[in-house]
Order: structure tokens, then C-alpha cells, then sequence
């Protein structure tokens, strides 16, 4: 096992970096490194124990994807194989499911998030004051919107068919990784109040030499 071979994050709350691990062979680990470097303090995943809530020492992952860190240090990331997203919560190292019934699937929106199915979920991000997460769903189909003061969930459909990888929140806007389109380089977009733009990429895999030149867009 490597510390990170899955997902590099850094950590706000104290200017360190978390890393996750992502394997199918639930030997998954979460690891806070200190800004400073040196070594780094294992806080969640076990290679046997239980898939339910449970102490991170105790806690047994399915796959992972992309996770996110908030502001207090909170771990959040999807478990692919599961159909699941869960949180590590900082304060007490407790893992819990915040989304998903375990049962893939795409019903539930508009009610509790928790009771709720997800389908082979890629990764989730979020605002950074922790109050809304976003959950890259269907396989990388659609966005899920999980309220975290509410614990209710909803769907954010894209405007074309779209494979999406990974996103951040940029604003009221969301950036995200598609690799929908067969042959080309991977592309850059911004979905802004359901109007999809490139911001850069997407040309031809056989223009392996020529540069993609970004549009001026600075993210905040």
C-alpha cells in the first residue's frame, strides 16, 4: 500500500496534505501529513473489521475516488464499489455514511440523503464552508447535491452527455474533468447556470505535440 495512490488533497485546517488510497481490495487507508513534512498519522481504514459506521481504526473501505477536505479537516470521499459516500469526521475520527443505501441505483432525490441510491459514485467536492457536497454520480453521468444542514439530496443534470472524472466548485460555478469524447485529449469545462463552455483540452489525441492553449479564465 502506498499513501496516496488513490487521492492528494490539502487539508485547511492545518495546512498539511490528506491522502487516500483507492484499491479494490478494501485495503484502502486515509493518512494526514503535517506541512512541515515527515511522517504522516494513519486516521481511518483497516484490512478487516466493518463496512458499517464505525471508529476509523475499525472502518473497512469499499473503492474510492476523488475525496474532499472542508475547512475543519472533515474527509469526505465516495465508495465506487459501495454505492456510497461516507465521512471521516475530524473531531472524533468516526466514519459515517452520509449518502447512499449501499443498493446502486438513482432514486431518492429530494429526500433524506441517507436512505437515498447512488450509482458507482467517482468522487465528491464541495464549498469549503462544508455546507453543500456535491456527489460525481451515475458513473460520472450527473452531479447528486447533498445539503449538509438538511441531509437532503438532489440531481444537477448536465446539458449533453458528459464523463466526468473529477470537479471543483469555482463560485456559484462548477469546473469539471470530461472524458466523453472517444480519441481526445481530456477537457476542461465549466458548467455555469446549466451552460457548458471549454476552458481548454479536448483536441485530437493524434496532436500529441501541439499545445492546448487555456482560455483566460482564472479560477478563485
Amino acid at each position: 500500500f502506498l499513501p496516496g495512490d488513490g487521492a492528494v488533497v490539502y487539508d485547511p485546517s492545518t495546512g498539511g496534505i490528506i491522502t487516500m488510497g483507492r484499491t479494490f481490495d478494501r485495503a484502502g487507508r486515509i493518512w494526514a501529513f503535517p506541512p512541515t513534512g515527515g511522517m504522516g498519522t494513519h486516521l481511518a481504514g483497516a484490512d478487516s473489521g466493518t463496512t458499517a459506521d464505525t471508529l476509523g481504526s475499525a472502518a473497512v473501505f469499499g473503492a474510492q475516488s476523488q475525496i474532499f477536505v472542508d475547512n475543519q479537516g472533515n474527509v469526505y470521499f465516495t465508495e465506487f464499489s459501495e454505492h456510497r459516500l461516507r465521512m471521516l469526521r475530524r473531531n472524533d475520527l468516526r466514519v459515517i455514511t452520509l449518502a447512499g443505501d449501499g443498493t446502486p441505483g438513482d432514486a431518492g432525490d429530494g429526500g433524506l440523503a441517507v436512505n437515498a441510491q447512488l450509482w458507482f459514485p467517482r468522487g465528491v467536492f464541495g464549498d469549503p464552508s462544508g455546507t453543500t457536497l456535491y456527489i460525481n454520480d451515475g458513473g460520472g453521468d450527473y452531479l447528486r447535491a447533498l445539503d449538509l444542514n438538511t441531509g437532503i439530496i438532489t440531481r444537477i443534470d448536465y446539458p449533453e452527455d458528459l464523463f466526468i472524472t473529477h470537479g471543483m466548485v469555482d463560485g456559484s460555478d462548477f469546473i469539471l474533468t470530461d472524458i466523453s469524447v472517444f480519441n481526445t485529449w481530456p477537457r476542461i469545462l465549466r458548467l455555469s447556470g446549466g451552460v457548458l463552455t471549454t476552458i481548454t483540452g479536448g483536441s485530437p489525441l493524434d496532436q500529441a505535440s501541439v499545445p492546448v492553449q487555456a482560455t483566460s479564465q482564472r479560477l478563485q
